[in-house]
C-alpha cells in the first residue's frame, strides 16, 4: 500500500505547526471515507511522528444503520491496533436549530471528552469551500465569511486539528482508492433537505462547470477572515 507523498507532507506539516509531534492525537472516526482515510495517514505516520494516536466514534443513533458503523470504526481500529472510544449521545430531532447542528454540537461536546492533547477531524477543502459559499448564501457579513481554521481550542489542554484542510475531495478519494481501503456511506449526506448537501449536491457542480477554481476562490476568500 503507497500513499501520495505530497499528501503526507501536508499532513505532517500541520502536525508539526501545531506542535503534536509526539502528543496524543484522537481520530474523530465517524467511518466514512474522510475520517478512514485521516486515520489511515496518521497511522502511517505514527511511527515517524512518535504519536500516540487514539479514535472516537460518536454514535448518534440517528440511522438504524448507526450501530453497524460502530462495529465498523472499532473493527478498522483493531485492525490498526488504535484503541477506539466510542461515545453515544442523544439528539433530539425537533429541536430548534435543526438535526444537523445539533448533531454537530453533540459530536464536539463529545470531543471534549478525550483524553488526548488534539482532536482530529477530516473537513477538507471542499468542506471548506462549500461553509465559506454557505456563509455567503446566508448573508453573514464579513465577519462570518471566515472558513474553519485549521486549529481552535476544545477546552483547556484540547485542540481541535484539522489536518486535511488544504486536502482536496478527489486527492482523499484516490488515496481511498489506492490504498483499497473501505468505509461507510451514510445515507443522510444524500438527502438535500439538509443545506449542506443541497449545497454539495445542486449548487456545486454547476458552479463548478462554469468556474472550474471555485475552490480556490473560495478557500481564499475564508482564509482571509479567518
Amino acid at each position: 500500500m503507497s500513499s501520495d507523498p505530497a499528501i503526507l507532507k501536508t499532513v505532517c506539516d500541520c502536525l508539526l505547526r501545531h506542535g503534536a509531534g509526539g502528543k496524543r492525537v484522537c481520530v474523530g472516526l465517524s467511518g466514512g471515507r474522510d475520517s478512514v482515510v485521516l486515520l489511515d495517514l496518521l497511522h502511517r505516520l505514527r511511527p515517524t511522528m512518535a504519536l500516540q494516536l487514539s479514535a472516537i466514534h460518536v454514535h448518534h443513533g440517528l440511522s438504524s444503520h448507526a450501530s453497524e458503523w460502530a462495529a465498523f470504526c472499532k473493527a478498522y481500529c483493531d485492525q490498526l491496533a488504535v484503541p477506539m472510544q466510542r461515545v453515544d449521545v442523544q439528539i433530539d430531532r425537533n429541536a430548534a436549530g435543526g438535526i444537523e447542528a445539533n448533531a454537530r454540537a453533540a459530536r464536539y461536546e463529545a470531543f471534549k471528552s478525550v483524553e488526548a492533547d488534539f482532536v482530529a477531524v477530516a473537513q477538507h477543502a471542499d468542506d471548506q469551500a462549500e461553509t465559506v459559499l454557505h456563509q455567503l448564501l446566508r448573508g453573514t457579513g464579513w465577519k462570518g465569511l471566515a472558513g474553519m481554521g485549521e486549529q481552535r481550542l476544545l477546552r483547556a489542554g484540547l485542540q481541535l486539528i484539522r489536518p486535511l484542510l488544504a486536502i482536496t475531495r478527489t486527492e482523499i478519494e484516490q488515496h481511498a482508492e489506492t490504498n483499497g481501503l473501505n468505509w461507510i456511506d451514510d445515507e443522510s449526506n444524500d438527502d438535500r433537505a439538509f443545506t449542506r448537501n443541497f449545497i454539495r449536491h445542486e449548487l456545486v457542480p454547476p458552479i463548478a462547470a462554469r468556474f472550474p477554481h471555485y475552490r480556490e476562490s473560495l478557500v481564499q476568500i475564508g482564509r482571509a477572515h479567518v
